[in-house]
């Protein structure tokens, strides 16, 4: 209990993001350096493979330099930025669970991540370069404020695809259009389906082939595609989203030894505010993604929902995962997941954010469920 209390008290200490500025002779605004820190540390409380505790660590370096203001026109801008993944992971070692219980829980790495161009023309933005593809397709504001990874991106995704997985960070070259107004959010986007340049006949979860991520592969696509439509009910602002992907290469991550060509997945999404007053509101999230072949990957389908209290920059949810396997993979039953979290902002630098999670038939089989607890401290500018 001292040992926790202490590496708690740790997290409070690492050195805060920051973002500055850096000032040319005729532009004072024209290169944005920015510095994001995350920190966590998790336990399992009841159950799993081993009562062990774990610290999770996640840093991202960024550059912004804005051509529009250096050279006076409308020329876009340029990003570049590095990431650093650190600790001991616990979901597959200690817990045994289908799902990572925090997104950014990952292997220890630091590499450079982001480099790519970005410029809008009224309503229409495109982007192209090396980037994450899971922060532009599938992303919901609700489901991002909750720390399971599933909550974040749907297993179907983290667990079908070399390029949106849990087995990252990843970044693929690729491009990506999208046309935005007050109602529509139409998005399109294409990238290579295996970034890591991986052998396809080794166990997925066992690739680091990019260790400096400046490696550029493509030979089969994958292929995005989403629709967002805001509506508003009763005065309440809502989001609701269809969205898919193509994949044209082979599969990452079969139930069998055979590694199949071609998978497509799909995906809707309902965020809907139900009551707002002020700075307060109340939201409800509902997802599901769909793998629609049933040949080929590990995961069939998942339900991710959740309800979120928002006063300021302070929130409160509650949620609910399900991860269905293939039933091919011999798994008798489906992986569950509840999750409570609490975020408050001491100011606009420093979140801290405790996080209880109980799952229920970890790893898809009939095992004694697991109550994992967590707190996690975002410093960012």
């Amino acid at each position: 209990m001292i040992r926790r209390l202490i590496l708690y008290l740790c997290l409070f200490i690492t050195t805060p993001a920051f973002s500055k500025t850096v000032p040319l002779p005729y532009c004072d605004s024209c290169i944005d350096f920015n510095l994001l820190d995350i920190n966590e540390y998790w336990g399992n409380e009841m159950g799993g493979e081993k009562k062990r505790g774990s610290y999770l660590g996640f840093t991202e370096a960024s550059v912004d330099i804005h051509l529009d203001k250096i050279f006076n026109g409308h020329y876009g801008s340029f990003h570049i930025s590095g990431e650093n993944n650190r600790g001991n992971p616990m979901s597959n070692k200690n817990l045994g669970t289908l799902d990572f219980i925090s997104n950014i829980e990952n292997y220890n790495q630091a590499k450079l991540y982001e480099f790519y161009y970005e410029n809008n023309f009224g309503p229409w933005y495109f982007k192209f370069g090396k980037f994450d593809f899971a922060r532009d397709f599938e992303i919901d504001n609700i489901s991002s404020d909750f720390l399971n990874a599933s909550m974040v991106s749907s297993m179907v995704i983290n667990n079908n695809t070399f390029n949106m997985s849990n087995y990252g960070p990843a970044s693929s070259p690729g491009a990506e259009v999208r046309f935005t107004t007050d109602e529509w959010d139409i998005g399109l986007g294409i990238s290579s389906d295996n970034p890591y340049r991986g052998n396809f006949n080794k166990d997925f979860t066992d690739m680091n082939t990019d260790p400096t991520g400046t490696a550029i592969f493509w030979k089969t696509s994958m292929i995005y595609f989403e629709v967002k439509k805001n509506i508003k009910i009763m005065g309440l602002l809502g989001t609701y989203t269809v969205g898919g992907f193509i994949d044209t290469g082979k599969q990452a991550n079969t139930y069998d030894d055979r590694f199949h060509t071609g998978n497509e997945l799909f995906y809707a999404t309902v965020n809907q505010t139900v009551w707002e007053n002020n700075i307060k509101s109340l939201s409800v999230f509902v997802r599901l993604a769909v793998d629609p072949r049933k040949d080929r990957t590990a995961i069939d389908y998942t339900i991710d929902t959740g309800i979120l209290y928002q006063e300021g920059d302070d929130f409160a949810g509650l949620g609910f995962s399900l991860t269905k396997p293939n039933s091919r993979m011999l798994l008798p039953e489906s992986e569950m997941r509840l999750e409570a979290t609490y975020s408050h902002s001491f100011n606009k630098y420093i979140a801290v954010q405790p996080n209880i999670q109980y799952i229920i038939h970890p790893g898809g089989m009939k095992e004694e469920n697991e109550l994992v607890t967590g707190v996690r401290t975002t410093f960012v500018f």
